[in-house]
């Protein structure tokens, strides 16, 4: 069976509600995306759906590999239905298997304020 790419992943669309709306995923076009294109895959699509289940709609995902064979990085923006205000988002992901094991929160420039 055939690798993703990191070129396919940013052309995935995860399903972000049960409407018809959909994510797409990016990635940076770097050797190291490459290399973690599956997963960098797994992890976008179990934050999309932690995300969903919380309601929360998201605008836009980035997904960047790090050192460490079962962590990502993620940059996501989500927006509040209510307001339509847009807030970014960083987290490190940890994953095992198809599951997060370990989703640590960053506090964004905004939050910090």
């Amino acid at each position: 069976m055939p690798s993703l790419t990191a070129s396919a992943i940013a052309l995935a669309f995860i399903p972000s509600s049960g409407l018809a709306t959909e994510v797409q995923v990016h990635v940076p076009d770097t050797g190291g995306a490459a290399g973690s294109a599956e997963l960098l895959n797994r992890a976008a699509r179990a934050l999309c759906n932690i995300l969903k289940s919380r309601n929360e709609h998201i605008v836009s995902v980035w997904v960047y590999p790090t050192n460490e064979s079962d962590t990502v990085y993620v940059q996501y923006t989500s927006s509040d239905a209510r307001s339509s205000i847009n807030v970014e988002h960083f987290a490190l992901v940890t994953m095992e298997g198809d599951r997060i094991a370990r989703l640590r929160t960053l506090p964004s420039e905004s939050a910090a304020r």
